[in-house]
């Protein structure tokens, strides 16, 4: 019912500003592909909506304010998690922890192997070291020491009862090695090892996810996003100054509105030049952008970083016209 109405709305939308006379009976089925393609966008931007994970934290948010609205006001506090999508540092946090899930998950799994290794150790030679006789199985040995390695500063070693023991016969303190060796090791594979591989994981994707945002703003600040070329090489080549290249010379907005205007012009009045370049944009091709100051197109010996740029400018200008085509006519 609601694609219904988007649709019917936008095509009485079309022939409400349709000023032109109508020639007859091609003009209705030329308006009718033209309404076919707006479909096709249309259902392109509604997928890409369904895809965009702020669309499910929007939701998360309506169904949090709802039961704190009618369970308890305990669910508004999840809200001051919004406060990580207001600072970009705080969202390269997060992708620093996302970004390699998966080596912390089979780091995680590792960790459980170990743990299971040493509650079997643990069941084995030194169940009658742990308090209250809590390891009497070997489940409950595997659950006492995952629960107890990170809670005592010295793992569960320290949970367990002392490794010292006083010989009456001999008035001496006997020291159990096995158990001095059990412990260490514990200590070392477990809060030292393991914990550092995790720690390096996400500290490594952080300084590789800020060393690409600090790169990314210094090509913005003194390259053209649109050729490549920096800042000194525009100014002398051109007399220009770079601000000036940007602005009137490539400007970005200047091709977003020109695919718009391809979108919105019909293909049967299309010239040579118009219909290769929007082949090649259907296929996000780069052929079509400029890659020097004299606006020539991309050679082949073009290298692969500038190719992936220009394909993420294409990326970028499909995804700002998925459905605004009418912007070209303004």
């Amino acid at each position: 019912c609601f694609l219904f109405f988007f649709f019917f709305f936008f095509q009485a939308e079309d022939g409400i500003r349709d000023v032109e006379r109508s020639r007859g009976l091609g003009d209705v089925y030329k308006r009718q592909g033209i309404n076919a393609e707006y479909m096709g966008y249309t259902l392109k931007f509604i997928g890409r909506i369904f895809l965009d994970g702020r669309l499910y934290y929007n939701l998360a948010c309506l169904i949090l304010a709802l039961l704190g609205i009618i369970i308890h006001p305990l669910f508004f506090t999840f809200h001051l998690l919004s406060v990580i999508f207001m600072y970009q540092k705080l969202i390269d946090v997060l992708q620093a922890f996302w970004g390699p899930i998966a080596e912390i998950i089979l780091t995680l799994i590792f960790f459980l192997i170990l743990i299971y290794i040493f509650a079997v150790i643990g069941y084995v030679a030194f169940a009658e070291m742990y308090p209250d006789y809590t390891c009497y199985s070997l489940f409950s040995c595997f659950i006492i020491t995952l629960d107890q390695t990170f809670k005592n500063t010295g793992g569960f070693g320290a949970y367990m009862n002392h490794i010292t023991s006083f010989d009456d016969a001999k008035e001496e303190s006997s020291y159990d090695v096995g158990r001095l060796i059990f412990d260490q090791l514990s200590n070392f594979v477990l809060l030292i090892l393991i914990v550092q591989i995790l720690a390096g994981l996400i500290i490594d994707k952080f300084g590789e996810i800020r060393e690409n945002s600090e790169n990314m703003e210094e090509e913005l600040k003194n390259n053209c996003i649109v050729c490549g070329e920096g800042a000194d090489v525009v100014e002398r080549d051109t007399g220009k100054t770079f601000n000036y290249h940007k602005e009137y010379v490539h400007n970005l907005w200047y091709y977003i509105l020109y695919i718009g205007y391809l979108r919105k012009k019909p293909k049967d009045e299309f010239n040579a030049m118009e219909m290769r370049i929007s082949d090649l944009f259907k296929t996000d091709s780069v052929e079509w952008f400029p890659y020097s100051l004299n606006g020539g197109k991309v050679s082949n010996e073009m290298t692969a970083e500038i190719s992936e740029k220009l394909k993420a400018i294409t990326k970028l200008l499909n995804d700002c016209l998925l459905y605004t085509s009418d912007a070209a006519d303004e």
